[in-house]
């Protein structure tokens, strides 16, 4: 059976989704990466995890070998994440989550923006002085990321017969890339102008769980602050993916 790869951060991490639902009563639902998994009868092999960072998905995406025909889909996450290097086995890759004031002890990944990072090295003047710089140099951190993806997928493009690569980055989950050299260069300036300082995109918002908590009435706080897509916000991104890849045999 060829696969589907996925890479990248909650946004597609099945272990993510899976704990929201078991933890916080989510409601049963599904990642674009599952449905189109299901649509084009693909086993997915799944390699997100919460608060990963684009180095770390980048260095994961580069050092697979892709079966031949397989859809691959890179998304990136936000510029605001700092990594540590982990040699603790006992500390498995979905215990690293985003928000980083659920642990104390030392992670994988710290999205700095939320608390401090990595095992407390980080204080909170710390962790104001590195958002603020991130913040004011986002564009070149964004593009710096989406230029290396690119030149990474061509390099696959090589390596590979029949694989489709997507490109997608959290800020630009609606409207992802697959023509890696035209579109980067007419999309990025759009991702770029469009981004806010949530990592989200002012139109997908709507599409969020918390948004669905407001429209629900449903008093759940994990839900309440959660900007990840919900299922209709998944099946929108699904929508687009398979309006460019469409129905082919693999």
């Amino acid at each position: 059976m060829k696969r589907l790869y996925s890479f990248g951060c909650s946004f597609t991490s099945l272990d993510w989704k899976n704990w929201c639902v078991k933890e916080y009563n989510y409601p049963p639902n599904k990642l674009y990466t599952e449905l189109l998994a299901e649509e084009l009868g693909l086993e997915l092999k799944d390699s997100s995890y919460s608060a990963r960072g684009n180095n770390s998905i980048l260095l994961d995406f580069a050092s697979t070998k892709f079966e031949d025909n397989s859809v691959v889909v890179l998304q990136l996450t936000g510029f605001n994440r700092l990594e540590f290097l982990n040699f603790n086995s006992d500390i498995k890759k979905n215990q690293t989550w985003c928000f980083d004031d659920y642990l104390i002890g030392p992670i994988t990944t710290a999205s700095i923006k939320f608390g401090e990072g990595g095992d407390r090295f980080f204080n909170i003047d710390d962790t104001n002085l590195y958002f603020d710089f991130v913040t004011k140099f986002e564009g070149i951190m964004l593009i710096n990321d989406l230029y290396n993806a690119t030149k990474l997928i061509k390099k696959k493009e090589e390596e590979t017969i029949g694989c489709k690569f997507i490109l997608l980055t959290i800020e630009n989950v609606m409207n992802p890339i697959f023509n890696v050299v035209d579109d980067f260069y007419t999309k990025r300036s759009d991702i770029i102008n469009r981004i806010d300082y949530n990592g989200f995109y002012e139109d997908n918002k709507e599409f969020t769980w918390k948004n669905y908590c407001i429209e629900m009435g449903i008093d759940n706080e994990h839900m309440k602050n959660d900007a990840h897509l919900t299922q209709t916000g998944n099946k929108k991104v699904f929508d687009k993916i398979l309006e460019k890849i469409g129905y082919v045999t693999l």
